[in-house]
């Protein structure tokens, strides 16, 4: 049985959120990135929190600053390429800057070591992540992909992984709930069934390629351009699970439900966006390489 009053927060949540995130794709530019920004920090900070609650404690201060700066470069640039030396730097600086503050403020029993990973890799986990749906909605303009492109183009590429992923996410969870039995990865998320992980996965195959079909310029061919569709539908529904499962691992370890209580019925940060952190930058190396190709 699904939840009635989890659902309806579910619901409550996407129809306030679905219209603000359409509005701020739409945008894109400073609008978006300034969104995006946000949101990194706010994950990156939850994931701390995590190992916080495991008696790791990371540089909240340096890790989400560089969260932010990552995701500000990329708003600046808008493209890969002159963006990844820059976020390189970005992240060796970082580590050195943790590893001097464990030199002051961490003994050898306090995993400095480990401290100063933590540190870097939340920014890069969230900032870098989402430094990619920058470089999505700008593709069109920044790489001369599709050449076809038109005016809301980058809009309908950047929209792609945020339909997929949720797409996927609400039936897994629906059919998971209505029939689902044999669990997916009990020592991991017991809530998670065999049926919801197909469901999801069907879902993702479906809607990518009937996506693309509709609104991107994957190829001339519409049957090709379906079939280049659903291919990417199989590797982003394989992403979107172990996204979540990634996740839920983190979760158990610390031994909390929900990573915050931000979003009624969804939890926190990394609740909602654990998967598209992963599918974003993935669609984008996905669509790149399409461009290759055709």
């Amino acid at each position: 049985m699904i939840p009635v009053r989890d659902l309806m927060r579910r619901l409550a949540v996407a129809i306030v959120g679905i219209p603000l995130v359409f509005f701020v794709l739409y945008q894109g530019g400073w609008i978006l990135t300034g969104l995006l920004a946000v949101i990194a920090v706010m994950a990156t900070r939850e994931l701390y929190a995590l190992a916080s609650a495991k008696g790791t404690r990371a540089f909240y201060l340096l890790g989400t600053a560089g969260a932010l700066a990552l995701v500000l470069l990329a708003g600046w640039v808008r493209a890969f390429e002159p963006w990844a030396p820059w976020a390189l730097g970005v992240l060796m600086v970082l580590f050195f800057l943790a590893s001097a503050s464990a030199v002051g403020s961490r003994g050898p029993d306090d995993r400095p070591l480990f401290v100063a990973s933590l540190t870097g890799i939340g920014a890069l986990y969230w900032g870098a992540g989402f430094s990619f749906a920058v470089f999505l909605r700008h593709m069109p303009e920044t790489t001369g992909w599709p050449e076809s492109a038109s005016a809301n183009q980058g809009l309908a590429l950047l929209a792609f992984p945020f339909a997929v992923t949720w797409l996927a996410d609400t039936a897994a969870y629906l059919f998971g709930h209505a029939f689902g039995r044999r669990k997916l990865a009990p020592r991991v998320s017991p809530g998670k069934t065999v049926v919801g992980g197909v469901a999801g996965l069907v879902t993702s195959i479906l809607s990518a390629a009937i996506l693309a079909w509709a609104f991107l310029d994957l190829h001339p061919s519409p049957i090709l351009e379906i079939c280049l569709g659903g291919s990417m539908g199989v590797l982003m529904g394989v992403t979107i699970q172990m996204g979540d499962l990634i996740e839920s691992l983190f979760k158990r370890e610390a031994g909390v439900k929900d990573s915050a209580s931000l979003l009624p019925g969804h939890g926190g940060v990394l609740d909602r966006f654990d998967a598209l952190v992963f599918t974003i930058p993935l669609t984008y190396g996905l669509l790149r390489l399409v461009g290759i190709l055709t």
